[in-house]
């Protein structure tokens, strides 16, 4: 008995020292959620009751304290790096995040801005990612630590009974931008034209002192949109992680029978990748659909924005003091024979 009280004794101090830990948190969280009713808590309660349970482990025994934290490190190591199922209890790391940059929000000061600290803020319009993935990764990289927002406008009228069109495809864009490893934002609207939305976006993206300075859309022109989605090898290589040759896996196929009732996805999209004569499903049940964006234009459709309205969105722009980039020919770019060549490219920017 004499010789497991010592490791009783660590592993309930180790319980204690999490339950401190875990209020330590939640209480510099400021969680609406935790109420505690000891009349002394405080955060400096908790903290010294933390510490104070780690000190004890080594009084008790010092080697087998540095025995039981390597086994409790394992433990959180392994539940962050396999992919258990996940009980629905709400994630305190989220909530510190939230509680952080709220703070620092609060003291970034747009009336402090200075050209040497100019960064680029940008705002892309995107009609469809289905066309534009080669000028998401582009504009990506070309903001340099700044802020990425992806806008898309969604034509129509706010009726009652009906689910908002935005929330129900917002998932579908959050997925897209895990899934490239991009670091943005994505605002949706709903107005009863291309250029009411585009002046929303415009106008209310960001939050406090970021706030997109420039808008990027693409040229209009008559061309056809290509499907860069679908047919290049940047699905391959940079989403879904195989460690099957390129060459050898063929194109996926794309199976779309969306239902949305009431916030929940039945019978999503499901997209399967045949490698190796072995087939690789995501169903869309378990995770939110990455290609459910629509059709592109066909040849012999009409564009959903003439060109008075896009002249239109230009001038709104400049008049909201917003600088500009007009993109074309990106479908062309080729980026991974540019990171064949190993040399840096440099692409200026400034107000």
């Amino acid at each position: 008995m004499n010789k497991i009280a010592p490791i009783v004794t660590i592993f309930f101090l180790l319980a204690y020292f999490a339950v401190n830990l875990s209020c330590l948190a939640l209480d510099l969280a400021s969680a609406p959620n935790f109420r505690p009713t000891f009349k002394y808590f405080s955060w400096h309660t908790a903290l010294i009751g933390a510490v104070g349970s780690i000190i004890m482990c080594f009084i008790v025994s010092a080697a087998y304290a540095a025995i039981a934290i390597g086994i409790l490190i394992g433990f959180i190591c392994m539940l962050h790096l396999r992919d258990f199922p996940r009980a629905s209890w709400g994630s305190i790391s989220q909530a510190l995040i939230f509680h952080q940059v709220r703070k620092y929000l609060l003291l970034l000061d747009p009336r402090k801005e200075h050209v040497k600290f100019w960064r680029p803020q940008m705002l892309l319009l995107v009609a469809n990612p289905r066309s534009s993935i080669n000028l998401i990764d582009f504009v990506n990289d070309m903001k340099k630590g700044g802020l990425f927002i992806l806008g898309h406008v969604k034509t129509g009228h706010m009726t009652h009974g009906s689910n908002d069109i935005c929330s129900q495809e917002y998932p579908y864009w959050v997925s897209l931008i895990d899934n490239m490893k991009i670091k943005a934002f994505v605002d949706m609207t709903l107005a009863p034209t291309i250029r009411d939305g585009v002046l929303q976006l415009m106008r209310l993206s960001g939050l406090g002192g970021l706030r997109p300075n420039t808008v990027i859309l693409g040229f209009y022109d008559s061309a056809l949109p290509e499907d860069k989605l679908r047919n290049r090898s940047f699905f391959k290589k940079r989403w879904l992680k195989s460690t099957t040759p390129a060459n050898l896996m063929t194109a996926p196929t794309f199976h779309q029978q969306p239902i949305i009732q009431s916030g929940v996805m039945e019978g999503a999209s499901t997209i399967t990748l045949n490698s190796f004569n072995s087939l690789t499903t995501i169903n869309g049940n378990d995770m939110y659909p990455i290609f459910n964006f629509g059709e592109l234009r066909q040849e012999n459709e009409d564009k959903d924005l003439d060109v008075y309205s896009y002249v239109q969105i230009i001038k709104d722009a400049l008049y909201l003091n917003k600088s500009i980039c007009l993109a074309r020919n990106f479908h062309q770019l080729q980026k991974d024979d540019m990171e064949l060549n190993k040399r840096k490219v440099f692409v200026d920017i400034w107000p």
